[in-house]
């Protein structure tokens, strides 16, 4: 039993020399989550402005606390028939009956069980300790009570084949589902429309599988142990949910970003772990560049969208050159559409489509122009050309699937 308190306490100040040592930066962020979990006894405030950033983004599911619903949920089965055990090692190691290692597993249990009801995802520890547990009544039934221990094995995969079913069931709604054929779609159009040289902007989760299965170079991922990466991430965040869209654009061009995945959902989430919680951002803040991303990306002026769909959106990041140079012949084909020069008018926007072959505007001005010089079929198939585009990119109703 001493043993087993000093092995505990050893793992203990191992782990705080972590913390304190030449790791506290590698893991400054999961100190500040500490900390302020305690502060607010473990329950994660409806206001964001009462915790840092650091605290709000780590504040995620598998580090909230789990209830006890969810413990009776995921270990019914297993704590009921480690009952025995559980209730039976305390007695032995009281009585002095116990061998070194029980009273090691009890404390482990003990620890590990505490640790869930603080961090969801300690559940694989505990769950780990109760299977031994388990397995020690089962060890203990079949020595003293052969019958017993009978009755108790089959009780025991009657109630784990019941608990397989149900996760079998309800595989949709554990975690956050993902549309894995949405997914697929969005990663096929980005290795069938890019080239290998381009790199993919996208929400550190999303990144992963654009960079596997469409094997482009990506700028976020989640590795959160690396402060460079937290670092970068903060600042994705905030430039998007900025009110100037330069500062996302900014951001864009700092890293080489040459497209950027958008998900939807990204400003409309309203639960606690969404983007907008973790930037502290109010539901009225409708000029943000995300805003404009999900609702309104004809406000955007160095952004084309080139892919929609109801969870994934991807806009080409403009170039600098490009903006500047299309803006020029666009406003230089207006003044000579102005001055009636029709023929160096038609030039000029046809240069404009020539660097971006969706502008819309482009296109409807082109049809006034062949409708001015008497053109009406060639006006007709621009502007249902401009029309179509500018419904596809810039449609009045977002088509979400919820």
């Amino acid at each position: 039993y001493r043993k087993s308190i000093f092995l505990l306490l050893s793992a203990f100040f191992i782990l705080i020399a972590v913390f304190l040592g030449k790791y506290t930066k590698t893991y400054s962020h999961f100190q500040t989550l500490f900390f302020y979990k305690l502060l607010f006894l473990n329950n994660k405030p409806a206001d964001p402005n009462l915790i840092p950033y650091e605290a709000r983004i780590l504040w995620v599911p598998a580090l909230l606390k789990p209830g006890w619903s969810r413990v009776f949920i995921y270990f019914s089965t297993l704590m009921f028939f480690s009952l025995l055990s559980i209730v039976a090692v305390p007695y032995r190691v009281i009585k002095k009956q116990a061998c070194h290692g029980e009273g090691f597993l009890l404390l482990g249990l003990f620890v590990f069980f505490t640790l869930y009801l603080f961090m969801a995802r300690f559940q694989v520890y505990f769950i780990i300790f109760l299977c031994i547990f388990t397995g020690y009544g089962g060890w203990f039934l079949k020595r003293k009570f052969k019958k017993i221990y009978i009755v108790w094995l089959l009780c025991l995969v009657t109630g784990l084949c019941l608990e397989t079913a149900r996760v079998i069931a309800c595989l949709d709604y554990i975690g956050i589902p993902v549309k894995y054929e949405v997914l697929e779609d969005c990663i096929n159009w980005v290795k069938e429309n890019t080239s290998e040289n381009d790199v993919i902007l996208a929400n550190f989760g999303l990144s992963p599988p654009l960079l596997t299965y469409a094997q482009r170079a990506i700028v976020l991922h989640p590795k959160f142990e690396s402060r460079g990466l937290r670092d970068k991430v903060k600042e994705y965040a905030f430039s998007l949910f900025s009110e100037n869209e330069n500062d996302f654009y900014k951001f864009c061009l700092k890293n080489k970003a040459d497209y950027f995945v958008f998900s939807a959902g990204t400003f409309s989430d309203e639960s606690h772990c969404g983007w907008r919680y973790i930037t502290a951002t109010p539901a009225s803040a409708r000029q943000t560049t995300a805003y404009k991303f999900e609702y309104a990306p004809e406000d955007l002026n160095k952004f084309i969208p080139v892919y929609r769909s109801y969870k994934y959106d991807i806009y080409k990041v403009l170039k600098l050159k490009e903006i500047i140079k299309a803006e020029e012949y666009y406003v230089r084909a207006g003044e000579l559409l102005e001055e009636k020069k029709y023929e160096q008018a038609l030039e000029q926007y046809k240069t404009v489509l020539e660097i971006f072959p969706n502008h819309y505007k482009a296109h409807l001005k082109i049809g006034l122009v062949y409708s001015m010089q008497g053109d009406k079929k060639t006006a007709a198939r621009h502007w249902q050309r401009g029309q179509r585009i500018k419904q596809l990119q810039y449609g009045s109703e977002r088509l979400r699937q919820h």
